[in-house]
This record gives structure tokens, sequence and C-alpha cells, in this order.
């Protein structure tokens, strides 16, 4: 049932019973007939029949139910005023409310209230009301709703401000009498007043303004003023391109039931997706509750040829595109180009586009840039500079937004600015967990777009460099151990952890190879002749962010940095020619031989020229290191194979080694 009691007089200043009422609230979506219902309260004395005759509660509308065995509608009316929705209730002399608190109910039948009177067993709705309240003048009326069991006393000669409407009561003539019009209340009041705003659409048109119209709706009681203010915000649509800005406040006089926002729409002849704007209704005035706050815009496209998806339309504001699986096509400037066997870096088998920068919607969370993945052998060479038109269908591969299947690739100009380049600075200011577990800086926003490190980072890891060709860079200087400064503490390490991740950021080399030859860091080919250590630095770092792991799906699953620039290394980590003089007379020394197998084709060298090959170089770095204790990590553990045992084979070696180099001292 969605009645409630919503206000109740039970010690009206007059005589007896007379002017005593209730009032019923419908709170539900559907018409109420009270026909053959019957309201009592908590006595001993029952009522022979049902005691409502007719009446009926729209939804959202509220009626008194009044003392029909005393009082004439004629005479409430008069007292009251008109608009109120009465429904006689006889019998009223047996329902007698108490002053000192009471419970009424209301029953569907009167085979449903027939013995349970007493009780309220099979009542539709009953309430009790403290007697507390009581001042001999006002009514009690429920302050909320939603909680009708809240009863606050309604001031004499005004009104519940909750309600807001000021009823005007007869205080002299042959119907003042006993009333006297003091009982002020809010007889017949409806739900409060109610603002709702539904979505609109329009055609675009093809030049000057549409009037797109928004109805707002004012429901319950309409008998007062009202305001309300309105504005308007992009979606998909922009303001000063795709309509015209407003914003303003609509006022609702006395009997105003609606009122009207028009938004003009500005027409073109481009073909493009259909765009969106949004209407927010704020701060209402008159005791006006807003119900629906705001209200969708749709601008369709109404123009022949090709529909251009924006790029920022497709990477969406979330981890993934709104447009997953959709077919589209994007128009913008290439910014990185990694085509297979072409550009400078090559071998991710696509390339970036970024829209220009008069097409970006100017929200942060969108990225404006988006990997097109054309495959191994690309129809069509692109170069950076170039504007371009493609077509394709948008995919999610392990969280990377791109366009895949692509159908059609069209350089439309060469030669063209590029978008302004985004700084980013480190650290971030949130991460994001991968789907190994581990925070990472979270970079979603800037997903394809090119950026630049204004700030120097330093070299903290290159353990993936010979076999990915990747470095992990850091804001700050290096990275430390946390218990290295710390007691050991899991929320401490936690928190140690994530801010290493906002800190962190991964360059890579733009291919997608294992074991690449030439490793390109830090100077385009890694060779004796330079180094790379940690601790050295890089300023300016320039590129596309791209999320992924690295060759074949192995390594780590983090953002990282395809340059677009070459990055230039400072080396200010030298490595000592010498080690450091530390006394004694005997040399002891570690040596990893990285797979020394002679098994072959499992986990060394797969040939027996490789594995002659691995045995030379590492005999002769062996010999120079002119150690006296040396501990071998990486041997393969098959000392029952004899003479044919990795150990034998390694002895063998080494000793005809030292027949040519100077023997350990």
């Amino acid at each position: 049932m969605t009645l409630i009691f919503s206000e109740i007089m039970f010690n009206p200043n007059s005589p007896e019973d007379d002017w005593e009422w209730v009032e019923l609230t419908n709170l539900g979506d559907t018409i109420v007939d009270l026909s053959g219902y019957v309201l009592d309260d908590i006595n001993s004395v029952a009522h022979t029949v049902a005691n409502i005759a007719s009446g009926s509660i729209a939804p959202g509308q509220s009626a008194v139910l009044y003392n029909a065995d005393d009082v004439t509608a004629t005479e409430f009316t008069a007292a009251w005023g008109s608009g109120i929705n009465l429904i006689a209730v006889t019998n009223w002399n047996d329902l007698q409310l108490n002053n000192t608190g009471d419970t009424v109910g209301l029953w569907d039948s009167f085979s449903s209230y027939d013995g349970d009177h007493e009780n309220h067993v099979d009542a539709v709705i009953s309430v009790t009301y403290p007697g507390t309240f009581d001042d001999g003048f006002g009514s009690i009326y429920v302050t909320d709703l939603a909680n009708p069991n809240q009863f606050s006393l309604s001031q004499d000669q005004a009104m519940p401000r909750s309600r807001g409407i000021a009823y005007t009561s007869v205080t002299t003539g042959s119907n003042a009498g006993d009333n006297n019009g003091r009982d002020v209340g809010s007889p017949g009041s409806t739900l409060p007043p109610s603002l709702t705003i539904a979505d609109r659409s329009i055609n675009e048109g093809n030049a000057g303004t549409q009037d797109l119209t928004f109805t707002v709706t004012r429901s319950n009681d309409t008998r007062g003023s009202a305001t309300v203010d309105f504005a308007i915000a992009d979606g998909s649509a922009r303001a000063g391109q795709d309509y015209t800005a407003n914003s303003g406040t609509l006022t609702f006089n006395p009997g105003d039931k609606t009122k009207t926002i028009t938004v003009n729409v500005i027409g073109d002849t481009t073909a493009e997706l259909d765009e969106t704007l949004t209407i927010t209704l704020s701060n209402a005035f008159g005791d006006t509750v807003i119900t629906t706050a705001t209200a969708t815009g749709t601008i369709q496209n109404d123009d022949a040829g090709v529909v251009i998806t924006p790029i920022h339309e497709i990477q969406g504001s979330g981890a993934a595109s709104p447009l997953t699986g959709q077919t589209v096509t994007i128009e913008g400037i290439v910014t990185g180009d990694f085509q297979a066997g072409s550009g400078g870096n090559g071998n991710l088998a696509g390339f970036y586009v970024q829209e220009e920068d008069a097409d970006h919607d100017g929200n942060a969370a969108t990225s404006e840039g988006i990997f097109v993945d054309d495959g191994s052998s690309p129809g069509v060479d692109v170069g950076v500079g170039d504007r371009v038109q493609i077509t394709g269908v948008v995919d999610e591969f392990a969280k990377l937004t791109k366009i895949t299947n692509v159908t059609s690739v069209t350089v439309q100009s060469s030669g063209n600015a590029l978008p302004a380049i985004v700084d980013l600075d480190l650290p971030t200011a949130s991460i994001v967990t991968n789907t190994d577990g581990d925070y990472i800086a979270d970079l979603e926003a800037f997903e394809g777009m090119r950026v630049r490190f204004p700030d120097t980072l330093s070299v903290t890891e290159l353990f993936q460099l010979d076999r990915y060709g990747e470095i992990q860079l850091a804001h700050g200087g290096g990275l430390t151990q946390f218990t290295q400064t710390n007691t050991p503490s899991v929320a401490g390490y936690d928190a140690h952890l994530q801010t290493i991740a906002k800190r962190r950021i991964l360059l890579d080399d733009g291919q997608t190879h294992q074991n690449p030859d030439p490793i390109l860091y830090p100077d385009g080919r890694l060779d004796p002749s330079d180094s790379l250590r940690r601790g050295d630095t890089i300023a300016n770092l320039t590129g596309i962010v791209h999320f992924g792991r690295a060759s074949g799906g192995n390594g780590d699953e983090t953002y990282r940095i395809m340059p677009t620039v070459t990055p230039t290394f400072n080396a200010v980590n030298p490595r000592s020619v010498t080690p450091s003089a530390v006394g004694g007379t005997l040399k002891v020394a570690s040596f990893n031989l990285q797979n020394y197998f002679t098994t072959l084709n499992s986990r060394g060298a797969d040939t027996a020229s490789e594995l002659s090959r691995q045995t030379q170089k590492l005999v002769t770095a062996l010999s120079r290191m002119n150690a006296d204790v040396v501990g071998l990590v990486e041997l393969e553990n098959n000392y029952t194979a004899g003479t044919n045992s990795a150990i034998a084979h390694w002895w063998t070696n080494l000793t005809r080694s030292w027949a040519r180099e100077p023997m350990p001292m």
C-alpha cells in the first residue's frame, strides 16, 4: 500500500470531536479508491459497517477524511477553503481520537476489519501518533514523507514549511463557530511541488540554428511560486561549435505547471556522430524539490557522407573504450611512425594518430591519441605529420585501446604541424593496479598521446635492456628497498610501493622482438666503447604513451614510452677503472655463466657452434679476472655425464686457456 497518514487533527479547539480529521497521502503511481474502506482507532467500540462510502486519491495527491456525522463538506470548505479533496467518514463518534496519543488504522473492507479492529492485524496501514504535541489548536504532520512515523506540531495560524501553502480559514460568519480558523494545518495539501526535466533530441540542420526545447514540469501542488536555476554542459557536443551556451533561472508563478528551456543548435553539413549535451537543474526555491535534475539533449546527424568519430570518444574517460567492437572512421595527425619495416624505430606494426588541437574535447580524462594496428605488411606507408583518415574496428587488446582490422588508410596531406605536446610530471597524482597485482602510475588519460617529461629522470633498472630493449626510469633519483630506511611493516611497505609506482616510467625501444640487435640504448648501438648504468640520467624524454607488455606478451604490464625523439643519456655514475683497494692477498670472485649447458637445445646453447662461442667468451673473461677463487652460477648440474658434463667441459677449456693466459696468482 502506498498510502500514509500524513497529518492528524486529534484535538481541535472546538466542541468534542466535531472537527477532528486525518489526512492521507498517496505516494504511489496509481489511483487509490477508498470506497468500502474502514477508518478506526484502537478502542472497545467496533463499527458495524464500512464507514467510507466513496472517495479516491490520485497519485501524488492527498485527501482529508473528516467527521461527516457532525460537519458537512460545505462547512469544512467554508472553514478551510476550496480545492481540498474531502472524503466523508461516518460513525466518527465511535472513532473519537485520543488526545494523549492513539493508533489509527485503515482497512480495505469491512470483512478485513471485523474482529481485528482492536489490534489492527489486518489493517492496510496504521500509525501511532504521540499526544505530546497537543496544544489544542494545531494539527501534527509528517515531517518526512519517507519516514511516516515522525510527526511535528503545525504552528497556529501558520503553515508547516514542508507544505508551503497557506490556507485561508474563515474566522467570521455562520461557519466560523467551533472551528474558528485556528486549527491551522494543511488539510488536503498535495505532496511538495516537484520539478522534472525530460530528454530531447533534434536534427542538426545544415545551416543557421535549430531550437532544441526542453520542458521543465512542475507536479503536485502548483499554487505557490517557485524558481529553479539551469545550466548546460558539453557532452560530445561542444558549446560555440555545436550549440550556443545558455544558463539562467526559470520562474513559476502560481498555477504555472511547465516552463521551457531553448538551446540553439548550430547546423552544418559535416557528417558526424550524434552529439549530446546535458542540462542540469539546481537551486530550487519555493518549497520545491527537484525530482529529475538532468536531461540529455541529442543533436542528431542529418548529413550524408563518412561519419568521423573523434578519438576522445573512442578512448572514453574509463579504462576501456565504450565503442569496443564498433567500426569507426577517424581523422588526425600521425605523431609516431612504428610501422613494421619503416619509420625511424619500426616494428610495432602500427602507428599513432592524434586529434588536431582544434578538435580536442577539453576533457582531461579522455585521451586524444590512439594506436593504429595495421599489421606487419601495411598497405599504406605513413609518416609523422601526415593527416590521415582511417577506418577500422575499435579493440581492447590487453587493456590497450587501438584500431585494428584496418580496411582503409588515406593520407590526406603531409608535413602538418603536430598537435601540441603534453608535459607530464612525475610523480603522478594516482596509481592503478595491473593484472599482475602490481601498482603502476595511472596514465590512462594520455594513452596514445605524444608527451614529454620535462624533469630529469634517473635510470633505476637495466635488467631487461638486452632482452626487450627497455629501461626503468624514475623521478627523484634512485629507488631504495623499503627496509633500507624503515623497519619491516606490511602497511608501510604497501605505501612504499605506491609511492614508487607514482615515480616510475618505462622507456621502450619501440620494437617488438626479443634480444634486439643492435641494442638501441644508450646511443643507438650498445657496444664495449659505451655503457649505461644505474644512476645515469635523461632529460626531456619525449614519446608516445603506450600500454602493454614487452615482446610476445612478456615482461612488465605497464605504461611505457615509445620514443619519438632519440633519448640522450648523461653518464653521471661512471664505472671505476679498478676496484678500490681492500687489502689482503686472496682474490675471490663470483661469475654468472648465463646458462652454461652442454645438453644442447635445453636452457643454454642450441648448437655445438653456439656452445663453442659461449665457452670461448666465458673462458676469456674468467681468465682475465685473475681470481684465486671463483663461484660459478648457472652451470648445468650434469656431473654424472663424466667427461661430457658441463663442469668437465668447462674445466678442460679453462685449463687450455691457461696455456695462453697468465696463470692465476
